[in-house]
């Protein structure tokens, strides 16, 4: 895997929110963040690598839409952002179904590994954490307040399903 040569062409991020009646999807493809792309690269590189991922097994194998989805992104890049959105789709409909399922952030990109094009459909579960709140009062006094977040991303990106 050293020394291994990786090309990011296209990433998108959706939000699958299960407490939400919408499902929040993105018109736009992240191309202006770099910092973005590096956390990409660091992700395929990490499932490519990584001895417990493999590669999509799909039941059904000509009907699965999911497999379609991603094989018509490999072929034509054109469906990128259509058929990202139609795999978010997919995927909000089963975290619905099973409860055991969170809320997060759907990464999904078309990269090149080693001269071979690949989809990569990543779920990166929100952690919880807190922030500060800080108002001042009439009296010219502070107050401050922990607001609880349940919807932050991890900088670390690695635990992604």
């Amino acid at each position: 895997m050293k020394g291994s040569n990786i090309v990011v062409h296209n990433t998108i991020i959706h939000y699958l929110n299960k407490e939400t009646d919408k499902l929040i999807l993105t018109d736009y493809e992240n191309t202006s963040n770099v910092d973005l792309v590096k956390d990409f690269k660091k992700i395929f590189k990490s499932v490519s690598k990584n001895e417990y991922s493999r590669k999509g097994v799909f039941e059904d194998y000509e009907n699965n839409q999911m497999r379609k989805y991603a094989e018509e992104i490999i072929y034509d890049e054109s469906t990128f952002i259509s058929n990202s959105k139609k795999i978010a789709e997919l995927l909000y409909e089963t975290m619905q179904i099973h409860e055991t399922i969170e809320s997060g952030c759907l990464l999904v990109g078309l990269f090149t590994l080693d001269d071979e094009k690949q989809v990569g459909i990543f779920k990166v579960n929100f952690k919880k954490s807190y922030s500060k709140e800080i108002k001042q009062t009439e009296s010219n006094k502070f107050k401050m307040n922990m607001v609880k977040r349940d919807d932050l991303l991890p900088e670390n990106m690695s635990t992604t399903q």
